[in-house]
């Protein structure tokens, strides 16, 4: 019997059940003929042509011309080998297509006429996955005008967006905002939003409320939740329903009434 484990494990790879059985076979036994890989591997005799064919066009098998015909094994430290570079040209050519699409997809868009704002008066949208929820995170800051509040859990994210913040503040936005997390990045995280010129207060009944509130216009709560692999999953609600914009933000207004001043906090911490 050939090793179920390792027909398991090349069959995650792609091999099909019969080409795992067959090859394995030819690894465990060296040259065999078709009807000595049928008898040894349980694959049927009629498909075993076929097998070797279709195992012989990935390059782990060899023919003989011989009569009758055998089959043996080429070495299957090959196999990992043609396997990545299989999926290399396959990841070149996905790279190839979405290179030749994207200049013409973006020259005929370029084409739509824009909707105003007044056309789309209320948005209720999502996005998912971190790297669109940051990018929209950037793109809510750079268009505030007024104010900016924002549901914070810790501020380790303060750093990456300094550069940001400080142009926003130059143009002499409002920015406030509410954190609940005191680990041991805590104090140093502070100190440097205190730097940026940012009021900050703590608020550990904050919760698990993420997300940021932009000129009475727009809010956007983050959304986590844990990923097959251990990894959060993230998805990102934007609303500019004036009703529900004011919702939040009187919230926001109420748990800063009560919040500690992110100064104060450094002493106590």
């Amino acid at each position: 019997m050939v090793n179920t484990e390792a027909e398991a494990m090349l069959k995650h790879l792609g091999l099909t059940e019969y080409e795992a059985k067959a090859w394995l076979t030819l690894i465990s036994h060296g040259s065999c003929t078709a009807e000595k890989i049928s008898s040894l591997s349980d694959v049927p005799l009629p498909r075993v042509y076929d097998t070797m064919v279709a195992l012989a066009e990935r390059g782990l098998v060899i023919i003989t011309k011989t009569r009758p015909q055998t089959f043996r094994s080429t070495n299957p430290k090959r196999f990992f080998e043609l396997l990545k570079e299989d999926e290399q040209r396959k990841m070149q050519e996905k790279i190839k297509k979405i290179e030749d699409v994207s200049p013409q997809f973006l020259r005929v868009i370029s084409n739509i006429p824009k909707i105003t704002e007044r056309e789309t008066e209320e948005v209720f949208a999502y996005v998912k996955r971190k790297v669109n929820m940051e990018k929209l995170w950037f793109e809510l800051n750079s268009q505030a005008r007024n104010e900016v509040f924002i549901f914070a859990g810790d501020l380790s994210w303060v750093k990456k967006t300094a550069k940001l913040i400080k142009n926003v503040l130059k143009k002499g936005v409002n920015y406030k905002v509410l954190f609940c997390k005191s680990d041991k990045n805590a104090i140093s995280n502070v100190k440097k939003i205190l730097k940026l010129g940012i009021n900050a207060k703590y608020c550990p009944s904050l919760g698990n409320l993420r997300g940021l509130i932009i000129d009475d216009k727009r809010v956007s709560i983050v959304q986590t939740e844990k990923g097959s692999i251990k990894e959060l999953k993230y998805t990102t609600i934007m609303m500019n329903n004036k009703l529900i914009v004011n919702v939040f933000k009187q919230y926001f207004l109420s748990l800063w009434k009560y919040a500690t001043e992110a100064k104060q906090f450094l002493k106590t911490i």
